[in-house]
């Protein structure tokens, strides 16, 4: 089964026409580089923009009425060069916009969510698999 790429026909942020391919990986498709305005982004697999086509909005921090980091209480005035407020799914289910499901963290904070969920979970799991031995 071959992966098909999403092809950039205009920049995402000022729609221009001027795109270049940079470069290429096979997780994050192509790079693209907008020769207008300098903005650089991923075309992404078009599997993954089909399925995320198909889910629900997820509501933004503003919509939520929330401007800081709910774990670490950074204000999003204060917040990185790179960084955002992030609206995380806490069940990890993306269909689920339930008010009580959803948590805002900033960009640090929400990679360390991730990381913790899935470094635990595979702890867990290689201890429980060695327990049974």
């Amino acid at each position: 089964m071959s992966i098909e790429y999403r092809r950039l026909s205009c920049c995402d942020k000022c729609k221009s026409t001027t795109l270049r391919e940079e470069n290429f990986n096979e997780i994050h498709g192509y790079w693209y580089g907008c020769l207008n305005c300098g903005y650089h982004c991923w075309g992404g697999r078009l599997k993954n923009k089909i399925k995320n086509e198909k889910r629900p909005p997820c509501p933004a921090p503003r919509d939520l009425g929330i401007d800081v980091c709910q774990m670490c209480l950074l204000a999003y005035d204060h917040l990185g060069y790179s960084e955002v407020l992030e609206t995380h799914h806490i069940d990890d289910n993306p269909q689920n916009n339930d008010r009580l499901n959803l948590f805002v963290a900033c960009t640090s904070c929400h990679k360390l969510i991730h990381h913790q969920r899935t470094y635990r979970y595979n702890h867990y799991m290689r201890r429980s698999v060695h327990d049974n031995d």
